[in-house]
């Protein structure tokens, strides 16, 4: 029985370090916009969507690029914010709803589907 339960700790270890691993090419010189684009890219590829625990760690990204967006976002917020809309179906319903309430245009593009 401690074999099976080692083995379980060391998978689930394996799987905190992935989540909470810093964010992959994230750079503290990069931009917020430029790690969205990024991000984006990848998604739209079928990149970093292989499991939850992908999903997960990109949506943590996602959250901590919230927290870095500009006052004054770029010319291109509104489509980025579409962009990122299409990609929705990719994270859960809890998912969908902290990245609206953090990133503007994303609430914008809602707040424009709403109307």
């Amino acid at each position: 029985a401690g074999v099976g339960r080692q083995g379980s700790l060391r998978h689930w270890g394996r799987v905190h370090a992935m989540v909470t691993a810093p964010a992959s090419g994230a750079s503290t010189s990069t931009t917020p916009q430029q790690q969205l684009r990024t991000i984006l890219g990848q998604l739209e590829r079928g990149e970093r969507t292989s499991g939850a625990v992908e999903v997960v760690r990109v949506c943590k990204e996602l959250r901590e690029i919230c927290m870095r967006w500009p006052e004054k976002g770029p010319e291109d917020e509104k489509a980025l914010g579409e962009r990122l809309m299409r990609q929705f179906s990719k994270f859960t319903e809890s998912q969908q709803q902290d990245l609206v309430s953090g990133l503007r245009p994303l609430q914008e593009t809602v707040r424009l589907k709403l109307v």
